[in-house]
């Protein structure tokens, strides 16, 4: 595991901008960082882990309803599947329809 800086995420129209608070280490994270992840071939690098978050909304796509900066929310990440990575970051990008 290497620690260091990378650009902020950009919000796409259904999207939310989150700063992470709170993580935990979700079964499919220990998968992939063991290298065990069958699916590794297909994973963007670079590859931040976590899936599981509680966090602030900072930024809110254009499309996105029901949801505003400086609201709680959860995440788990599983709509985008494996893409929704990130959240051992401190900016998350999520869809709407999964927090």
């Amino acid at each position: 595991i290497q620690w260091g800086d990378l650009p902020d995420p950009k919000v796409g129209e259904g999207q939310l901008l989150i700063r992470t608070i709170a993580v935990a280490a979700n079964p499919v994270d220990t998968v992939i960082r063991s290298g065990k992840f069958h699916g590794a071939p297909s994973l963007k690098m670079p590859y931040v882990l976590g899936i599981d978050l509680v966090g602030e909304v900072v930024h809110v796509g254009k499309n996105v309803k029901n949801f505003f900066a400086g609201m709680l929310v959860w995440s788990n990440g599983f709509g985008g599947s494996v893409g929704s990575q990130g959240s051992f970051a401190e900016l998350v990008v999520r869809d709407a329809d999964y927090c």
